[in-house]
């Protein structure tokens, strides 16, 4: 209960509303967890979402604009996936 508080509470510091289930679900799905929701994650699960939200909100925010404007993100959403998969190296 005190990670996923602390987890909404990252989101809500982030810019986003961490009451909104598609939030936290886009959330979940872009750290690589699957469909799962928190109440089903383990703690170590929730461990390292909650260490890699400052990368997965832009993710998430980038999504929610793609949705806004009426695009069809899937194509958007693969290359997230891939790069995040492959970050690039600078």
């Amino acid at each position: 209960e005190r990670q996923i508080n602390y987890f909404k509470s990252r989101i809500r510091n982030l810019g986003l509303d961490a009451e909104d289930d598609k939030i936290i679900a886009m959330t979940i799905e872009l750290s690589g967890m699957g469909n799962n929701s928190l109440d089903k994650l383990s703690v170590s699960d929730m461990s390292k979402l909650i260490d890699s939200i400052n990368d997965i909100i832009p993710l998430v925010k980038q999504k929610m604009q793609g949705n806004k404007m009426g695009d069809d993100s899937q194509i958007s959403q693969n290359a997230l996936a891939t790069t995040e998969k492959h970050p690039t190296s600078h």
